[in-house]
Formats: structure tokens, sequence, C-alpha cells
């Protein structure tokens, strides 16, 4: 996580001060408490808006962006279920195979015209 707090940092996007600003109803963030260690409410929100931030474009991105690359290694070094790694895919939170939702309807639909058999009565 201090990997991806740094990376927000640096990467300050018009997006993230926009959410940053809408949050907090501050036009411009303050370094100093955001980096210090006394303002810890300061960092939970700015973390929480460059997480909001990740996931919305994430939303409109074929590609995985820092925050899912983190999560990704979170969940590999805490060797959670395969269960639970599925449900963050699906819900674009992390790196999987099948994150793709025209993927997933294509396959759906394949498997519904493969085995459901409509009789003629």
């Amino acid at each position: 996580p201090r990997e991806f707090f740094q990376h927000s940092l640096d990467n300050y996007t018009p997006m993230l001060a926009l959410l940053f600003g809408m949050s907090t109803g501050n036009s411009r963030r303050d370094l100093e408490k955001i980096t210090c260690k006394d303002y810890q409410d300061h960092q939970s929100v700015y973390l929480a808006t460059a997480v909001a931030h990740d996931v919305l474009l994430r939303c409109s991105t074929r590609y995985p962006l820092h925050f899912q690359h983190v999560i990704h290694e979170l969940l590999e070094s805490q060797q959670v279920s395969n269960h639970f790694r599925e449900l963050f895919s699906a819900m674009r939170l992390s790196l999987g195979r099948c994150t793709s939702d025209k993927k997933r309807c294509k396959a759906i639909v394949q498997y519904l015209l493969h085995e459901i058999k409509v009789r003629a009565y």
C-alpha cells in the first residue's frame, strides 16, 4: 500500500484532483499533512480518493492500473482462496484471467445455447 500511496502522490492527475476536491472540499492538497505521520486522517482520505480514482478509470480502460497490480500482489502474498480472487477479479479490483465482461457474456450465451434444449409441444 505504501508503494501505491507514493505512486498516487507522484501521479496527481486532474481526475484525482477533482475527486480529492469533491471529497474534502479543498481545492488543493496539503502535501505536508498528507505525507506526515501525525495526520493519518488526511492520509486515509487521500488514499481512499486515489483508490476511487483507479477504480473509476479501470471501468473505461482495457488494461489494469497500478492499484489492481498492488491488490494482485497482496492477494498472492496472503494466499487467499480462488473464490476470493475471482470475486476481486469480477469486480475489476485485481488482475484475473476472466475479467472481460464481453468474454464472460459470450461464454454464458454459448453455454446456454449448448445446454438448453427447446422442444415443440
